[in-house]
């Protein structure tokens, strides 16, 4: 108990002095700050949504994650690997990134690729979009049968090789969660963590 208390006294420590910073002393400008999201500085630990609060408290995974995409400059990649990928919001930041140059590859179960799936025109779009040749730096595939074998995709995780955030750079992110990106049921419906990991290019490698 002790030692958890003393983790949990340390990453608060850390969070208020980074949000104490002003923008020009932590490693940027307004101006070079503008078009990078919130500027958000993403930290080694757990962030959880809370479906019984206000809606900041519902999505705080989603907005983390969009502030991230936000935040990933021309020539960087995004990878992404869900069940199921409902948010528009989500696949707006990721339209709008590919779009400055970023490279997406997004993987999908195949079984939510169905005419009565809700999110379908967001899976259409998305694929139109970045294509399905693995081979170029952006594409969208629908696993069939988890891409390996029997059963289903069901893995939950996005690696970003570098963001730009109000403290400077920030190299191979990896975001691991219970949940998909699923605004309504990952959000509003259910309890959910994302856990996030700074910096480890070894694992980040593991990951991709």
């Amino acid at each position: 108990v002790s030692a958890v208390r003393a983790l949990f006294v340390a990453v608060l420590s850390t969070a208020v002095v980074v949000s104490a910073l002003p923008a020009a002393a932590a490693g940027g400008s307004a101006n070079e700050l503008q078009g990078q999201g919130s500027g958000r500085v993403p930290v080694d630990g757990a962030t959880f949504n809370d479906p019984s609060s206000s809606a900041a408290a519902q999505n705080r995974i989603i907005a983390y994650l969009n502030d991230m995409i936000d935040q990933t400059p021309a020539g960087e990649t995004i990878r992404i690997t869900q069940y199921n990928f409902t948010c528009g919001s989500t696949v707006d930041k990721i339209i709008r990134a590919y779009k400055r140059g970023v490279n997406i590859q997004i993987v999908v179960n195949d079984r939510v690729l169905g005419n009565n799936v809700s999110n379908s025109p967001l899976y259409q779009r998305l694929r139109k979009l970045l294509g399905t040749n693995t081979s170029k730096p952006s594409f969208f595939v629908a696993c069939k049968r988890g891409c390996r074998g029997k059963g289903a995709l069901h893995t939950k995780f996005v690696t970003i090789t570098k963001v730009k955030t109000s403290a400077g750079p920030r190299t191979n992110l990896i975001f691991t969660a219970s949940g998909n990106i699923t605004c309504g049921w990952a959000t509003g419906r259910q309890y959910n963590d994302q856990y996030a990991i700074v910096g480890r290019a070894d694992l980040s490698q593991s990951f991709n």
